[in-house]
């Protein structure tokens, strides 16, 4: 799931992980754990702060997988 823009997760939830993720496609992922009651989901979302010029689209915005339900 993607979701716009990364200032509209609330961070009080997340923290910064200890690697980024290389993709070829966009540039370089910028990890974060999700955590929630103490429980801690590694690397479960992501987003690009600086994408190449040809995945401009997705500057800014949040992946998320490992099992995340996102409410809206």
């Amino acid at each position: 799931m993607c979701i716009p823009p990364a200032a509209s997760v609330d961070s009080r939830y997340t923290r910064p992980a200890d690697n980024t993720s290389p993709c070829g496609r966009n540039c370089t992922a910028n990890d974060f754990d999700i955590v929630v009651h103490g429980e801690v989901n590694q690397n479960a979302t992501w987003y690009y702060s600086a994408p190449k010029p040809e995945a401009q689209k997705v500057r800014g915005y949040v992946r998320f997988w490992k099992g995340v339900d996102v409410v809206r």
